[in-house]
């Protein structure tokens, strides 16, 4: 029984991460670089983000000030050169 309720605990932990990503991911990341009026958010699971932005490309709403800063991170993340403590570098 002790087997079970530590697999359970173990579960809702990770679903807890999971929420806590996405939502990171959204105000973090989202609300950061997008205005609300560009973006809006269908559907977002633990696993999963759905939304309609106001362009093309995502590149093509990032706030102008902000501009630098995403073009910058972006080249850092697609080099690979993210570092593991943090999920979110963009």
């Amino acid at each position: 029984m002790e087997q079970v309720t530590k697999a359970r605990r173990t579960g809702d932990v990770e679903k807890s991460t999971a929420k806590l990503r996405m939502l990171e991911f959204y105000y973090d990341f989202l609300d950061r670089y997008f205005d609300r009026s560009d973006f809006e958010l269908i559907e977002m699971d633990t696993d999963s983000n759905y939304m309609a932005i106001s362009a093309e490309k995502s590149e093509d709403i990032v706030k102008p000030e902000l501009q630098t800063e995403f073009e910058a991170k972006k080249q850092v993340v697609s080099l690979g050169q993210v570092e593991q403590s943090d999920p979110w570098a963009l």
